[in-house]
């Protein structure tokens, strides 16, 4: 069996929007929450990861606050100020009032396989109070901290970590096994005991079909079944000949191939007892003058004769 081939894909493409920071985008529906009321709000969070890292990312959120997760921000019996559901983050409306109002931070974090990443920082208020000037502080607060987040892909070391989730993890190659060499008579069949399996994403559906890569001089392959896994293949001629396996998740393609020797069938020896004969006794005896030949199959065999 050779080794599978890697999944076509776009990496560079990808990497670049990464890596420029042109992915992933993030925007909020709220920005603001008000009243603190301690209930936990949808803040509407989307997450573009950009056409060329569609489904090859994992990405992930994690949510900081410059006050911690306690009781003392008010929010009584009613435990976790922030929660991911799925890909729907929740704020609690709530901030410290004591304080000069609370800042929330979305770190957001698209992943390469290989480990390419981007990053974006996106913050959420609680004022204090309606006030301009406590308004514009608040303010002053988120830009500051997300300032810091987009220079060091990091939250300011006051904040603290209230919890982290996984919003869509990056599909994978499905993974394909042709199955073994082996040899087989002409014309065959030789039976190919494909395997393919997927993690089922981007949608659930796989396709499977099977394909000569290699073969002596006007040496084809049928059949039985192309598009499954597992079949039967049939050769025009002998030689040796290289099958794939290829399989398609409709976004990534991976395949491995399979060598199949076909050989001539092997045939029963050619004997020859040699011509009849006729002595007149006493003569006794004669010379026998045998002879047999074989085709050398099949291989490692010993060609014994007897009388």
């Amino acid at each position: 069996m050779l080794g599978p081939e890697n999944a076509i894909e776009k990496a560079d493409t990808c990497a670049e929007n990464l890596t420029q920071h042109l992915a992933p985008l993030v925007s909020l529906v709220k920005t603001q929450l008000w009243p603190p009321n301690h209930s936990l709000v949808d803040v509407g969070l989307g997450v573009d990861v950009t056409a060329p890292c569609e489904g090859r990312v994992t990405t992930r959120v994690a949510v900081y606050a410059d006050e911690p997760d306690e009781d003392q921000t008010g929010d009584g019996n009613a435990p976790g100020d922030a929660k991911i559901d799925g890909t729907t983050l929740f704020l609690r409306a709530e901030r410290k009032g004591n304080a000069d109002g609370r800042v929330y931070l979305l770190l957001t974090t698209s992943t390469l396989p290989d480990g390419t990443a981007g990053t974006a920082c996106a913050t959420v208020t609680v004022p204090k109070s309606r006030s301009q000037a406590e308004l514009a502080g608040v303010v002053a607060q988120a830009s500051a901290a997300q300032s810091f987040c987009e220079a060091h892909q990091a939250a300011p070391p006051s904040f603290f970590k209230l919890t982290e989730g996984v919003l869509a993890i990056a599909n994978a190659p499905p993974v394909v096994d042709a199955g073994p060499d082996q040899a087989v008579d002409f014309p065959g069949p030789a039976t190919l005991a494909g395997t393919v399996t997927d993690d089922g994403r981007p949608n659930g559906t796989l396709s499977v079909s099977w394909s000569q890569v290699d073969g002596p001089a006007g040496g084809t392959v049928t059949f039985n079944s192309p598009g499954t896994a597992e079949t039967t293949a049939t050769f025009s001629a002998a030689g040796t000949y290289t099958l794939r396996l290829t399989a398609s998740d409709g976004q990534l393609t991976a395949s491995d191939d399979a060598v199949v020797v076909v050989a001539i069938a092997n045939q029963a020896p050619e004997v020859d007892a040699g011509p009849d004969q006729e002595i007149t006794l006493p003569a006794n005896s004669v010379n026998l003058a045998g002879s047999a030949t074989d085709d050398g199959r099949p291989a490692g065999s010993t060609l014994t004769t007897t009388w």
